[in-house]
């Protein structure tokens, strides 16, 4: 641990050589320069050392997977995995037992080595070290945080942004570092030293290995390990960021430790404002880089906390609850997020007053539910409210704003309304553009919106450009997995399939329903887009099985998320009469135009094009028929509903 100790005892000899091991980094003293740092074993290394010090060759699935992670546990730390051998041996216990009993016990189970000359455990192996770098209290301290954080990529910042709240010695040792990043570098050297942490300068972070965490853990009092355990979760309270887009970077260096945090939080019942808003940083960042199924948990339980500490009547917990909600919503539970909405709105307009941003905001949130669930009149209010209350609190520049008015261009361009909903979806990108900048995934909404109201006018080429532009634009931001990707790419391939590219077509689509399948689900209402276009290429190139068959999945899905009487329902029976018609199937093809007739007259408004292509089609089936009188009544309607509806081209 002192290598300038062996200065006097060096052969002067030039020949030869001489081998020297430490856990110091720095060898200056000696001469040396860049010493060869030993890294931890291999995972398969550190299993084929255990499976030969358990003199088990042969393992069964179950036990194979233990040994697994018995080697991630304790770090694949030779020593560990010597110790951990030595009591499966002596007590002849099942992998997956000691696996259990090491998650409850910990250092309890790695006693000293029986092999070889060494004398201690893990547990003392570093006791000089922990006695040296106690002469340094902020080292100290800082060594404790580290034991509390996830063991890999600890960043600098983390230190920097919340060195105030981590006590006397950190705080005073941390004093104007933001004038002076030095004295990090100084508190971290003794750490450095000893290998109880290591550097990593081009990630300006460090790690520390899961065992020194261990033992350092292991050493404290219960009163002591709650103090470190709230100061961590402090220092990523003080560190992370909100979940918006441009602090995505900063929140993806700090997640893994907010993580660690949010199991501190849960283990230590930590029930403080810092507590309960951490939690709800993490969850609202997950559930934007859509890990719906990891945000859902931390967000009960930050409204389990929020509940206790301020009463279900705040604003915190409001803030909760309608995130909540959003999620549901995002992962398809349309009914079940609908009172989580409406009880945010009611405590907000209970705690607020006036055109405040939240109340806007709830307001907005449920008009994007109407508009989903089909009850658009509705919706319309909800979106136009919102508008209202934005532009006269923000003005009309405002990205809020251009939220309201993308929704409203959306609901037009479902109702056909197809001159306004471009003049909204312009104003919305505009506005986008202006004040989050071009790359902004918010852009790439407006976008697609863009893209849609051409394909649906037969504007192939502007259509494909729009989308190829929301694709790059999300691609970048949100990473090729991230289904929003899907959106645009099943856009750009209904823009191909309409211009018989069906080779450009064919890789997109199965790449969207392949990316919605993994971030979404098979059976979430999102996934069945793409699932529709993959049966209108399969429709296109004659392969109409299989095109009934996705339709026929299309339909399932949208009727279990959505209803049996949604205006998407009826789109999907009709795709499949269409289907039935082209296979001369006209008996099952009838009563499916007469269903998706009688939802869409229930739902959408006269004239709307929608009803009109339903009639077109049930005309044609009639005329097949030889129904030539209803048939004829048919066309009449459309040239009726034509003539009084200008958005009919």
């Amino acid at each position: 641990d002192s290598p300038s100790l062996i200065r006097a005892f060096r052969p002067t000899s030039d020949s030869g050589h001489i081998l020297i091991t430490t856990r110091t980094q720095v060898l200056h003293s000696l001469g040396i320069a860049s010493a060869v740092e030993l890294d931890e074993m291999t995972s398969a290394e550190a299993i084929a050392f255990l499976r030969t010090r358990v003199d088990r060759q042969h393992l069964d699935p179950n036990e194979l997977r233990a040994a697994s992670e018995i080697a991630s546990a304790l770090g694949c730390l030779p020593l560990a995995l010597e110790q951990a051998g030595a009591y499966i041996t002596a007590n002849h216990c099942r992998l997956q037992d000691y696996l259990r009993g090491y998650r409850k016990r910990r250092l309890g189970v790695l006693p000293p080595p029986v092999a070889g000359d060494y004398p201690e455990s893990v547990a003392t192996t570093w006791a000089i070290n922990f006695a040296e770098v106690e002469t340094k209290p902020a080292s100290a301290d800082l060594l404790r945080l580290s034991a509390f954080l996830a063991p890999d990529g600890i960043p600098l910042e983390l230190i920097s942004k919340s060195a105030k709240t981590l006590g006397a010695a950190l705080a005073d040792a941390l004093n104007g570092i933001q004038d002076d990043p030095l004295l990090l570098d100084e508190a971290l050297e003794p750490l450095t030293r000893y290998s109880l942490v290591h550097r990593d300068v081009a990630a300006h972070a460090y790690s520390i290995h899961r065992i020194v965490q261990a033992v350092i853990r292991d050493k404290m009092e219960s009163t002591t390990l709650a103090l470190w355990a709230e100061r961590a979760v402090s220092a990523l309270h003080a560190a992370f960021p909100s979940s918006e887009f441009r602090n995505w970077g900063a929140c993806e260096r700090l997640i893994t430790h907010a993580r660690a945090c949010v199991i501190l939080i849960l283990e230590g019942n930590i029930c403080t404002s810092e507590s309960t808003d951490l939690l709800y940083r993490v969850a609202s960042y997950l559930w934007e880089r859509a890990q719906y199924e990891n945000a859902e948990p931390i967000f009960q339980q930050a409204l389990k906390l929020q509940s206790t500490l301020f009463g279900v009547h705040h604003a915190n917990t409001a803030r909760t609850i309608d995130s909540l909600a959003a999620l549901y919503y995002d992962q398809g539970h349309f009914t079940k997020s609908e009172p989580f909405y409406l009880e945010a709105l009611t405590t907000r307009r209970k705690l607020l007053s006036g055109d405040d941003p939240e109340i806007a905001a709830s307001v907005y949130a449920l008009g994007r539910l109407y508009y989903r669930l089909g009850r658009y009149a509705e919706a319309q209010a909800y979106f136009e409210s919102s508008l209202q209350m934005r532009q006269r609190h923000f003005g009309s520049k405002h990205a809020d704003v251009a939220l309201s008015l993308y929704g409203l261009a959306r609901l037009h361009y479902r109702q056909a309304w197809y001159v306004t909903s471009k003049e909204m979806f312009d104003r919305s990108l505009e506005i986008r553009q202006v004040t989050l900048g071009d790359e902004h995934p918010e852009c790439a909404m407006s976008l697609t919106g863009l893209g849609l109201l051409q394909y649906v006018q037969g504007r192939f080429l502007e259509a494909e450009g729009l989308f190829k532009r929301s694709l790059d634009i999300r691609t970048i931001a949100l990473g090729p997995d991230h289904p929003d990707i899907a959106g645009s790419l099943t856009g750009l391939a209904l823009t191909y399939g309409a211009q018989r590219r069906f080779d450009e077509m064919q890789p997109l689509v199965e790449r969207a329903v392949q990316i919605r399948e993994k971030a979404l689900g098979s059976s979430h209402v999102y996934t069945s887009t793409p699932l529709f276009a993959l049966a209108t290429l399969h429709q296109a190139r004659g392969r109409l099985e299989q095109a009934e068959s996705l339709f026929k999945r299309v339909r399932a899905i949208r009727e279990s998320a959505l209803g049996p009487k949604h205006p998407s329902v009826a789109a999907s029976l009709k795709d499949l009469a269409t289907l039935y018609c082209i296979q001369m199937r006209f008996a099952s093809a009838e009563p499916l135009f007469q269903e998706a007739l009688t939802i869409e007259e229930s739902t959408l408004r006269p004239n709307h094009p929608y009803i009109v292509e339903t009639l077109f089609g049930y005309a044609r089936l009639h005329r097949a028929l030889g129904n030539e009188d209803q048939a004829q009544a048919l066309e009449n309607r459309i040239a009726t509903m034509r003539s009084r509806s200008p958005c009919l081209e």
